[in-house]
């Protein structure tokens, strides 16, 4: 079916993109699991379901002899880099330029600066919001809201965090990595810095004035690895409102180790703790032992497989190392074979873990 997807255009005449069938590949899989739990199949043949990646295009830096190629023979790569000297050329030659300021404006999508009003920015500040950006949809532009999620950050807030002085930012090492799920990697330091905040101010007799802790980490540039360096700094904001009595440091580790027992809870109540509460309190109590025991025995789990598996979700690990596509096989006095699909993408970490907790088999005698 989905080869004969992948043939087929859209209405632009372009073939499927990858997302497309993803899509499509998600909402087959979700009515086959309804299946299985109305009892009309037995498995849902989508779980193992895996679509060739699409191959992205390699970034190349533009340097003089891609230049003298492309003038000699026309051909370029996908996707060309320039050097900084490039860019200040090039930024000289649209110097006049009707839209010569949105060409500084380092890091904003275009449906984001196609859709920049003159009520969102603000000349005597030199300051703009993105509230909205601009989708072609059905042959016209239409509004959206952004698509980054700092974008949905309260107006309020990050003004209140672009007012704070630069000196007021007090630098924290962690004395454990933090996992970043924005940026995808290990962070250890960071700049914290506080102000009072006071929220629900638009509504009758509830007002709350208190600590409003920020975090900003430096925003790594993508293209550095390839020669892309940066023109300035930049950062992600991550702000708590709090009345912790603690001071500033210890305020914001505590937080982070709150963050942490939070995404605990966050497993357990995607799985055992679903299935809560029963009518009767001894019931509930055996289940939430048993939740604890299931939920240590995963993350050591997790731990065992190496990898992303320790530090992936437990819904991550039940359907990639438990739910394990394997057929047993017995053949008389106990023994158990298992067969594993041949190949399987997770079978390094699921082997990982098997030879961990099973003791080698034992010698041959000679």
């Amino acid at each position: 079916m989905f080869v004969a997807l992948a043939g087929r255009r859209n209405r632009y005449g372009r073939p499927l993109a990858t997302a497309t069938l993803e899509r499509v590949r998600a909402t087959l899989r979700a009515a086959l699991n309804e299946a299985v739990r109305e009892g009309l199949i037995d498995s849902n043949p989508a779980r193992t379901l895996r679509l060739p990646a699409a191959p992205g295009p390699r970034a190349q830096i533009w340097t003089d002899r891609w230049v003298a190629a492309w003038k000699a023979t026309g051909e370029r790569p996908t996707v060309a880099v320039w050097t900084i000297p490039q860019l200040v050329a090039f930024l000289d030659s649209v110097r006049e330029d009707p839209l010569y300021p949105l060409w500084w404006l380092r890091g904003l999508r275009r449906g984001e600066l196609a859709g920049l009003r003159w009520v969102d920015l603000s000349l005597e500040t030199a300051e703009l919001n993105v509230v909205q950006q601009l989708v072609h949809v059905g042959g016209k532009l239409v509004p959206f809201p952004p698509k980054s999620a700092a974008g949905k950050m309260d107006p309020k807030i990050k003004a209140v965090i672009a007012a704070i002085d630069e000196d007021a930012w007090t630098a924290i090492e962690y004395p454990n990595a933090v996992w970043d799920e924005q940026a995808g990697c290990w962070v250890s330091d960071a700049e914290i810095a506080e102000v009072s905040y006071t929220a629900f101010a638009s509504k009758n007799k509830q007002a709350v004035t208190a600590r409003l802790i920020v975090r900003r980490v430096k925003q790594l540039n993508p293209q550095a690895g390839i020669g892309q360096d940066e023109l300035f700094s930049t950062y992600r904001y991550h702000a708590v409102f709090t009345d912790s009595p603690f001071h500033l440091v210890q305020a914001e580790q505590q937080h982070r180790d709150h963050a942490i027992v939070e995404q605990v809870f966050a497993d357990l109540a995607c799985g055992p703790l679903a299935h809560l509460p029963s009518g009767d309190f001894a019931a509930n109590a055996a289940w939430v032992t048993c939740a604890a025991i299931t939920q240590n025995l995963l993350r050591a789990t997790g731990c065992l497989a190496g990898g992303a598996h320790a530090k992936a979700r437990g819904a991550t690990l039940r359907r990639r190392l438990v739910a394990v596509p394997a057929r047993l096989a017995r053949h008389g006095r106990g023994h158990v074979t298992v067969h594993l699909p041949q190949h399987w993408r997770w079978r390094q970490a699921w082997m990982n873990i098997f030879d961990a907790v099973h003791d080698p088999p034992p010698a041959e005698a000679v």
